[in-house]
């Protein structure tokens, strides 16, 4: 019985998974979305981060985190010179709000029930297309321009193939100096530039060990 209970007990500790990150995105009618999701061994989702940047405006960045696979935190900050206005609402195991805030330059408010039906509908939208990206294999890759090449956050040198256009965009920007960084996916039909700024996004890209 012994030996049998061991073997038992090992083929269970072997049959689990280590978490996974995956990234994704997609470009949207007024904006590109780019999104990191944290999956548990289990299949649960553990984080998820949002970062939408639209064509014209401040960058939404918006942070999800899970417990038992249920939300039980949403925290969203809109990148603007003064960093505000923010939102953050907890949740209890039963999905409704134990303390919800937006925080503004000059005051704290209380969030409004259409705020909270927001945010979870959101919430909602954000883990299902993630899913649906994963699904279809379009993966989000980020870099920076260094000496001619582009190198990913993870360090490595790539050459992705873009369109005429995306790479003649791309060498205007190089050209007007400054540090430029990349994000673009990779899907099966091909690649897809979504962005190019003068900021350094592997500076905050999530990574799976502290994510």
């Amino acid at each position: 019985m012994i030996v049998i209970s061991s073997l038992i007990l090992a083929g269970c500790s072997t049959s689990l998974k280590d978490p996974t990150l995956s990234a994704s995105g997609y470009i949207a009618t007024d904006g590109m979305m780019r999104i990191w999701t944290k999956i548990s061994g289990e299949g649960q989702p553990m984080r998820l981060m949002s970062v939408y940047t639209p064509y014209t405006g401040s960058t939404v960045s918006t942070y999800y985190e899970y417990s038992a696979g249920k939300v039980s935190l949403i925290r969203r900050e809109v990148q603007t010179s003064d960093g505000y206005p923010k939102e953050l609402m907890r949740l209890d195991s039963e999905g409704n709000p134990s303390f919800m805030q937006r925080q503004l330059a000059d005051r704290n408010e209380q969030l409004s029930a259409d705020d909270i039906l927001r945010l979870k509908y959101e919430e909602q939208r954000i883990l299902t297309t993630s899913e649906s990206l994963d699904a279809g294999k379009i993966i989000l890759h980020q870099g920076y321009i260094k000496n001619g090449e582009v190198i990913t956050c993870a360090g490595e040198a790539v050459n992705p193939v873009f369109s005429y256009e995306q790479q003649s965009w791309i060498e205007k920007r190089v050209r007007n100096g400054g540090f430029i960084s990349l994000a673009w996916l990779d899907a099966p039909r091909g690649m897809q530039l979504l962005l190019v700024a003068n900021e350094n996004f592997c500076s905050w890209e999530p990574k799976l060990e502290t994510f």
